[in-house]
């Protein structure tokens, strides 16, 4: 008709977008919030940074344990050589009391055995053997596992020893001379003039802890030093 409005896409178009609006307004219980779009990136990033690290915080991280242990590992270290020292001085102790037992039912002669089990030409009984029953008196005999140095015979290893203990079954070098003549007669004896404190039945087989010479010696009376150098 002449006289009708003339209606275009367009406008039908914004119609039928503003219906559909107002349609979805009514149908919700809120109305939905709209944000501006700068405020959504804000909250979004804001979200993101406090769930966890940045890659940079977490470098940092690292980088202080990574200090932390290095400035821990020599302390550690050191704790550790000297605990093993103790350790190997409290088993010389022990083999100390075995010998006094020893030469107390042997009328004061010591054993008859090879310095090391290894360097043996006569095929003697090595130290340990000779002293087992003595050591830990209440063992049982099963206790005493002379052959691979388990149970109670685990004093004759020092603790630092990863060397000699695994082939020998002990760590420690034993005078054999004691063995082989009265006391009087040994040449240490001779050497220092009869002062028994100063005369080695076992030491240290190698540089266990270090320095240029065995550390840990124990001497006829039974007492037990650490040495810078030999007697």
């Amino acid at each position: 008709m002449a006289g009708a409005a003339t209606t275009s896409p367009a406008s039908t178009t914004l119609a039928s977008a503003s219906q559909l609006s107002d349609c979805m307004s009514a149908s919700l219980p809120i109305p939905l919030p709209r944000l501006p779009v700068d405020r959504f990136h804000h909250r979004a990033r804001r979200c993101l940074t406090q769930s966890g690290f940045t890659l940079i915080e977490l470098l940092v991280v690292i980088g202080i344990i990574a200090t932390l242990i290095g400035i821990l590992m020599p302390a550690l270290s050191a704790v550790k050589r000297e605990g093993n020292k103790t350790v190997c001085a409290s088993n010389l102790k022990q083999i100390g009391n075995a010998f006094v037992l020893y030469t107390q039912q042997y009328k004061g002669r010591y054993p008859r055995s090879p310095s090391l089990p290894s360097v043996n030409p006569f095929n003697l009984p090595p130290v340990q053997e000779r002293l087992a029953p003595f050591i830990a008196m209440g063992a049982s005999a099963a206790q005493h596992h002379v052959d691979n140095g388990t149970g109670v015979m685990q004093i004759f290893r020092c603790p630092a020893d990863e060397i000699m203990f695994p082939v020998e079954k002990n760590s420690y070098f034993y005078n054999q001379e004691l063995g082989e003549r009265p006391m009087h007669e040994t040449f240490l004896f001779q050497v220092y003039r009869g002062n028994i404190t100063r005369i080695p039945v076992l030491w240290d087989a190698d540089k266990y802890h270090g320095g240029s010479v065995p550390l840990n010696w124990l001497f006829v009376d039974s007492h037990v030093e650490a040495w810078a150098t030999p007697p």
